[in-house]
């Protein structure tokens, strides 16, 4: 269970920020509202998310590290974000998807099909979307992502 004091958790469990919602709106949840478009979904701000990711993680461990580029693959990667940082949130009972839809798994066992996809991507896309999210509704101050990002750091290696 997430600590209260974990900005993060809060953002989830309390606030209502413009970007948190559509952070949080699965490309799949198009097949139930029809009359959602692309920019109603979270793909775009995930892609935000994962160059505040990249961009916190770099800055964390630049000269901390021998090889920052496998050092980095650690924390960004799409199943350590489903397997430790979603599972730690308990983000899949946030996530609004095609919950008719079978097919999508609401678990956090991250696997591979035969063409090196995951039906998880879906949750990892979230995770980042939400970085990215928090981001915009808090005046694109950089300080908590940080802090954000320290936190999961911290997570993954208990963790892993």
């Amino acid at each position: 269970m997430p600590d209260k004091n974990d900005i993060f958790f809060r953002y989830l469990e309390e606030e209502k920020g413009e970007h948190r919602e559509r952070a949080l709106t699965s490309a799949s949840y198009r097949n139930k509202d029809h009359t959602l478009k692309d920019q109603n979904t979270n793909c775009e701000l995930a892609t935000y998310g994962d160059a505040l990711l990249k961009f916190v993680l770099s800055e964390m461990l630049l000269d901390q590290v021998d090889n920052i580029t496998e050092e980095k693959k650690k924390y960004e990667s799409d199943e350590v974000l489903v397997k430790v940082i979603a599972r730690h949130y308990d983000l899949c009972r946030y996530i609004r998807l095609d919950d008719s839809n079978a097919d999508i798994p609401r678990d956090y066992e991250y696997k591979k099909n035969a063409n090196h996809e995951s039906p998880h991507k879906y949750i990892a896309t979230a995770v980042e979307a939400l970085l990215a999210a928090y981001y915009l509704d808090h005046e694109k101050k950089l300080e908590p992502i940080f802090e954000i990002v320290e936190k999961w750091k911290d997570v993954i290696d208990k963790t892993v």
